[in-house]
């Protein structure tokens, strides 16, 4: 996403431009003591917040430091946390280049940390990875 450069001199002069350039993506206000300003939209900043956040985590998870919204990923076994791990950042990828995503996001989360908790109870690890033969499924009565 590309900023505008606007002098402090066009928030009066320029301010519809300016503020048209802000709500397609950023404008970059300079100051004349050469403070920074930029205005964008909320929800373009909080995408970003969200995406900083997220980056931290999952750089620690992969680094082996897991934070403690994903401790979950401790059981899984090292493939499956590399994949969802991998799955993570090509949905955080989305939300930064557009600021949408957020949703699919957590969908993805709570996909993988139903399927670790699912796996955490060693019962359900043993029938979730057992191996299955053509033995263990019979034909079923309908419903009544």
């Amino acid at each position: 996403m590309e900023s505008v450069i606007y002098q402090a001199t066009d928030l009066k002069d320029r301010r519809t431009e300016l503020l048209s350039t802000a709500v397609s993506g950023r404008a970059l206000v300079r100051a004349v003591d050469g403070t920074a300003l930029v205005f964008t939209r909320l929800d373009q900043v909080e995408a970003d917040r969200f995406v900083a956040a997220w980056s931290l985590d999952l750089h620690q998870a992969e680094t082996g430091r897991l934070p403690s919204r994903l401790r979950w990923l401790r059981h899984l076994d090292a493939e499956d946390r590399a994949e969802c791990v991998g799955e993570f950042w090509e949905e955080l990828e989305d939300v930064a280049a557009g600021g949408v995503g957020r949703e699919r996001f957590a969908v993805a989360l709570a996909e993988w940390c139903s399927t670790a908790l699912s796996l955490a109870d060693s019962n359900h690890r043993e029938v979730l990875l057992g191996d299955v033969s053509k033995d263990d499924f019979v034909p079923a009565e309908p419903p009544r």
